[in-house]
């Protein structure tokens, strides 16, 4: 019995000190593992199924394209019937022993390079706002890859820009064009384009969306009574890295962007226009007559790098950082004449804009805080008494903060600083101002050597209420305008009602304030102590939406101005006051077609009549910008996945001016030209009514890895004669129109990897 007990006891131990090699029941199966990816872009093909045919199994790949399967040795055909990609079938040869690793391409039923998913919502309690996504905004023929172009196809929108974008500003339901904002995420940047509307600054694949509020818009948006363009800034990918390489007859860019670490993404852009090219061969040619020539033709350059961590899917923080610069030094034979300018101009504009977001969620709270810092410099030289030099630096801090008490009561609130700090070196002349027609600004110098600081700090607040059908927020926002100590206080209200899934009634209205232009109201350029001027937005509409992608949208405002800022002396143009008032009034009307695989499109007409006096016994006048009718349509369609064409149709009136022909004059000896002395009724006549016909064609090759393309976009292709401006004799006899380009083309390459 002992003799058992030891024996059994030492076979124990040897069994559990000396492990035997486990032996597995063979299946008889082989491991298959892959990944699928869209053929072009590389995308991965996420959480989609396919099918084994033989077995009738269904496979799914995970959130990276990727799959993994266990099947007996033989022949397969794989199904890959995903909504959005060509079918695909392809057979497997599966052996005994041999692990697969397969890489499948689907082919994608419509090439789209950007493949970027808009993130944010519009406020469901804007009345007057439109969204435009990136692949609208960068197809609207006559837009050249121009995102911000894109506005002026919308309605209530008249575009001052020579080259058609808005350099020059927006003219927006009949206010000025320095009455309208634009800002990128949560702040404006000092230049939106180089030489007055050629090429924008920012990057077009770097934008997620853009937001057009034309009017009545929420008191989140401070310091301006026009209309606001929001420019909204996508994250970099996350899956793998890209980008592209774009060569066009106006500029070369390229843009990478990728994920450098699980929770790090990179983006970075840049930017060489090449204008200067064109110049040299224009100047080699003898274009220019012996008129003009350049010690340094004109360039510029842009780059954009953003980076985002995150800390979770709650926390995330986002900085950007924006540079530009462009140049231009050139020598005018015929400008000799002019004792107070030299022959000789120059211009130099750099700035650098860094912006931090910090966004952060915790259930029904949203925080974002966004610090931004920028430094700029302008440099503008025609002579020692003609020049312009500037520098400042500016930070802005803004909060804004969302707190969701239930599913149908929202509270929005937040604040904003400004502080900056300038120098000037200046010897200029007066600008003129609006309405102003008969004076001499080279008889009136303005030197300015001096250096400042400003700040101002602002808050609104907003409260969201659903209940049924109705939508309503009222809100408020405060401004303090520390240098010429005023308060602006404008509070707004918005109310949609939703009568069913088709139908919305919609309303909104407030006071919306905007601080004097700094020659306003700085010395020794203005009168200091000036008041905000103000316009008081009363709009209401209708919307009705009978499918998913059609929307109609009927609009009608008035809005009153009043403390408009006027010159009150033709001899002292340094001295301004409050005492201008005007009113702007008309109806907006939009049919869209929402972007689909394979169209998007709209008709908008807008009808607008805008008028101010300078006092009040002054006669009414029309507004510098009163265009009164405005008719686009544009379409953009894609036959298949290789060709996209489009086009776009303008038809509007012209804007006002005041007609000088025949009036009396006085003479500058000193300058040699005359001075008209016209004492009549201002903006007495019109331009002549501008048509434009610009048309689109994008062409797509599909590779593996990557996507070439080619467009060409033409504007006014049947070489309209628009007239954007007049001028006159020496003697004020003969009446001489300013004719727009006749034809301008676009031609570029693009390889999207």
């Amino acid at each position: 019995m002992l003799k058992r007990f030891i024996i059994t006891v030492f076979f124990t131990y040897c069994i559990v000190l000396y492990p035997q090699e486990t032996v597995q029941k063979d299946t008889g199966k082989t491991s298959v593992t892959g990944i699928v990816l869209e053929r072009g872009t590389k995308a991965p093909v996420a959480k989609k199924n396919f099918y084994i045919i033989e077995t009738d199994e269904k496979i799914r790949t995970d959130k990276d394209g990727r799959f993994s399967f266990d099947i007996a040795p033989g022949t397969y055909t794989l199904s890959f019937p995903i909504v959005g990609f060509e079918k695909f079938e392809t057979k497997i040869e599966v052996k005994k022993g041999e692990k697969l690793d397969l890489t499948f391409r689907l082919e994608p039923l419509v090439i789209n390079p950007y493949k970027i998913v808009v993130t944010g919502e519009k406020n469901k309690g804007e009345v007057s706002v439109q969204r435009v996504t990136i692949e609208e905004a960068s197809k609207i023929p006559g837009t050249n890859r121009d995102v911000l172009k894109a506005v002026t196809s919308l309605p209530g929108v008249t575009n001052i820009s020579v080259f058609n974008g808005y350099g020059s500003g927006l003219v927006i339901r009949g206010s000025s064009a320095g009455d309208s904002s634009t800002v990128v995420d949560e702040h404006g940047i000092p230049l939106m384009y180089h030489f007055g509307g050629l090429d924008p600054v920012i990057e077009p694949e770097l934008v997620e969306s853009l937001d057009f509020f034309a009017g009545g818009f929420s008191s989140e948006y401070f310091n301006t009574m026009g209309g606001v363009i929001q420019l909204n800034l996508r994250d970099p990918r996350k899956d793998r890295w890209g980008g592209y390489l774009n060569l066009s007859l106006l500029n070369i860019s390229f843009m990478a962007e990728g994920p450098v670490s699980d929770k790090d993404y990179l983006a970075v852009a840049f930017k060489r226009g090449m204008l200067d090219a064109y110049v040299k061969i224009a100047e080699e040619l003898g274009l220019f007559n012996n008129m003009l020539s350049f010690s340094t033709y004109p360039f510029y350059y842009d780059a954009m790098v953003l980076y985002v961590h995150e800390f979770s899917k709650r926390n995330k923080l986002k900085m950007y950082t924006i540079g530009t610069w462009d140049e231009v030094k050139a020598r005018f034979d015929n400008q000799t004449a002019i004792q107070k300018m030299s022959n000789t101009a120059q211009t130099k504009t750099q700035y650098i804009q860094h912006t931090t977001e910090w966004h952060y969620r915790d259930n029904d709270f949203k925080s974002l805080f966004s610090p931004m810092a920028e430094v700029v410099w302008v440099d503008i030289n025609a002579g020692d008494t003609a020049y312009f030099k500037n520098f400042f630096f500016q930070l802005e801090l803004s909060e804004k903060m969302e707190l969701k008490l239930n599913d149908n009561h929202k509270l929005r609130f937040g604040a904003k600083f400004y502080y900056g700090y300038y120098t000037m070196d200046v010897n200029l002349f007066a600008m003129p101002k609006e309405g102003e027609v008969a004076y001499n600004p080279l008889s009136n110098e303005i030197e300015d050597h001096s250096e400042g600081h400003y700040w101002f700090p602002g808050a609104f607040f907003m409260d969201e209420i659903t209940y049924g059908g109705w939508t309503v927020v009222p809100g408020i926002n405060f401004i303090y305008d520390e240098h010429n100590t005023q308060m602006l206080f404008d509070p707004r209200l918005s109310i949609k009602y939703r009568i069913n899934d088709q139908w919305t009634l919609k309303t909104a209205g407030g006071i919306y304030s905007q601080l004097p232009s700094n020659d306003e109201s700085y010395k020794p350029w203005g009168t200091p102590g000036l008041k905000p001027e103000k316009a008081v937005h009363a709009i209401g509409g209708v919307e009705y939406n009978p499918t998913d992608v059609l929307e109609f949208d009927l609009q009608g405002y008035y809005k009153h101005f009043f403390d408009l800022v006027k010159r009150d002396d033709g001899q002292d143009l340094s001295s301004y006051s409050n005492g201008g008032i005007g009113y702007a009034y008309g109806v907006e009307f939009l049919m869209r077609h929402k972007l689909t695989d394979r169209f998007f499109g709209w008709i908008s007409y807008s009808f607008c009549m805008s008028e101010r006096k300078d006092s009040p016994d002054g006669e009414w006048r029309p507004f510098d910008v009163d265009v009164n009718h405005n008719l686009i349509a544009v379409a953009s369609y894609k036959p298949n996945k290789y060709w996209q064409f489009g086009a776009r149709f303008k038809l509007a009136s012209g804007a006002p001016y005041t007609d000088v022909l025949y009036s009396d004059y006085s003479f500058d000896a000193d300058n040699n030209f005359n001075i008209p002395q016209y004492k009549g009724e201002v903006n007495n006549s019109r331009l002549p009514i501008t048509h434009q016909l610009d048309i689109r064609i994008d062409k797509y090759w599909l590779f593996d890895q990557w996507i070439f393309s080619t467009y060409i976009d033409i504007q006014n292709v049947y070489m309209a004669k628009n007239v954007i401006g007049v001028s006159y004799r020496e003697d004020y006899t003969e009446k001489v129109y300013t004719y727009g380009f006749p034809i301008m083309f676009f031609v570029g390459l693009k390889g999207d990897f």
